[in-house]
């Protein structure tokens, strides 16, 4: 008799029950179950190694104690809780604990804020993902009775952006609430919901941002094959198949001097598209009747006339540029370095879009947005005509041209010579590191 692919529920409670060690009577067990059949090749792959690194593991009970490979299906625990803690919790929402705690989950349930609306996309974005959730499972043991996830996101990128605000823009901006989460998308948006506006900027943007600067601006620091593993996981951290488990399986830790540069460049970008968020606020936009008027007074006529944004829609995100870095009070060397950060921001996004078009043309950004270059020469624009800049901190015109000329080089090479030769590996779910800085190899499952 041929025996089902699927493992039956007699199975999976044998695995808990005489492998695990734990009774489900009692207990809710959270696991993660894969079968052999959706990818035979893969699961087979992943068997081998798990019994090979089991052989070789100081404490294999323990490994043993969580993961489970049979002929045909793993499972993989993730969480074990008491029945009693959850029995107040609907059954659809039991999905979120204990990621979310107790009165996270009451919020879930009865929302009433801008805050619960931002918490609710939070959770579900784990939820929905297998790996996302054993991230923060891990998080979460760590902080020990600290943790909630309201708290665990930082609001200190936030707050940074808000201190330089004018006095009553500030006031505006922090009846607003914002924070980090992973969105489906690695961007920043700015949401209406039913219960209030709010802003959200997605987590994984840091992690493309970081990748891509270090591809950008480390060809003279570091080996190609380090630039080009760094370019690979800023792709694919945009086309969504790069593991988003950084915490738990590190892609290479670069020398401190490279890292602290790149780490700058990141900061000042992730202030610039957060004032982006919060400047689509303060003008507006997201209100329908105030949208074509309060927008495009900001954008100075010369601008207009040199590019042309015809959409009601591409001028609203111009002006969002501009508002990003001319809101704030900054300093001329501050404003010099965010606007360096969003020159090189939207070159990032220059590559990334000759690539999104050769492998995945059905996710090329909608005509709502400028192209990158010329959002680039428009917000160059509007700065310099509201704000006098040193020259040395800021590109020249001729500087800017010779710099953009480069990274359109650069992407011209890249589809030409490198691209074609890693589609599969772009579209195929999993991690890429850094070949010189990697440490240890880890085991997926096995040591974390």
């Amino acid at each position: 008799m041929k025996k089902s692919k699927h493992p039956s529920f007699e199975e999976l409670n044998d695995v808990i029950r005489n492998k695990f060690k734990i009774d489900p009577t009692n207990d809710v067990v959270n696991f993660e179950v894969v079968r052999r059949e959706t990818d035979p090749e893969g699961f087979d792959r992943l068997r081998a190694e798990f019994e090979a690194r089991i052989a070789l593991a100081e404490n294999p009970e323990e490994v043993l104690g969580r993961s489970y490979f049979g002929e045909t299906f793993a499972i993989h625990l993730q969480s074990v809780f008491s029945k009693s803690e959850i029995e107040w919790i609907r059954p659809d929402l039991a999905v979120h604990y204990p990621v979310c705690t107790a009165s996270e989950i009451l919020r879930i349930q009865n929302p009433t804020t801008a805050a619960d609306q931002l918490l609710i996309l939070r959770a579900n974005a784990i939820a929905d993902n297998t790996r996302l959730k054993r991230v923060f499972l891990v998080r979460r043991e760590k902080s020990k009775d600290n943790w909630s996830l309201t708290s665990h996101f930082d609001s200190d990128i936030f707050e940074r952006y808000l201190s330089k605000l004018p006095a009553q823009k500030r006031m505006q901006c922090r009846k607003v609430p914002a924070g980090i989460a992973f969105l489906r998308e690695p961007n920043g948006a700015c949401v209406r919901s039913d219960h209030g506006d709010f802003i959200v900027i997605s987590e994984a943007l840091q992690k493309y941002l970081y990748y891509m600067n270090v591809f950008l601006l480390s060809q003279d620091d570091l080996a190609m094959g380090d630039c080009l593993a760094a370019l690979m996981i800023a792709l694919r951290t945009m086309f969504l198949t790069e593991s988003p488990d950084f915490d738990l399986d590190p892609r290479g830790d670069l020398p401190e001097p490279i890292d602290r540069r790149i780490s700058k460049f990141v900061d000042d970008q992730m202030q610039f598209v957060i004032g982006h968020e919060y400047s689509h606020l303060l003008l507006n936009h997201l209100d329908s009747k105030l949208a074509d008027s309060q927008s495009i007074a900001v954008i100075p006529a010369e601008v207009q006339q040199q590019f042309q944004y015809h959409t009601r829609k591409q001028k609203q995100e111009l002006a969002a540029d501009a508002g990003a870095l001319l809101d704030p009070e900054l300093s001329s060397d501050e404003l010099a370095d965010r606007l360096t950060g969003a020159i090189w921001f939207f070159l990032g996004l220059e590559i990334f879009y000759g690539v999104s078009d050769y492998v995945k043309p059905s996710i090329q950004p909608s005509k709502t947005h400028p192209p990158p270059i010329e959002r680039i020469w428009a917000l160059r624009e509007m700065v310099l005509s509201a704000r006098s800049l040193d020259p040395e901190k800021g590109y020249s015109e001729d500087e800017l041209e010779r710099v953009i000329n480069g990274v359109k080089e650069l992407k011209a090479r890249l589809l030409k010579d490198y691209i074609p030769h890693k589609v599969d590996s772009l579209e195929l779910y999993g991690s890429v590191y850094l070949p010189t800085f990697r440490g240890p190899e880890l085991g997926d499952r096995i040591d974390y």
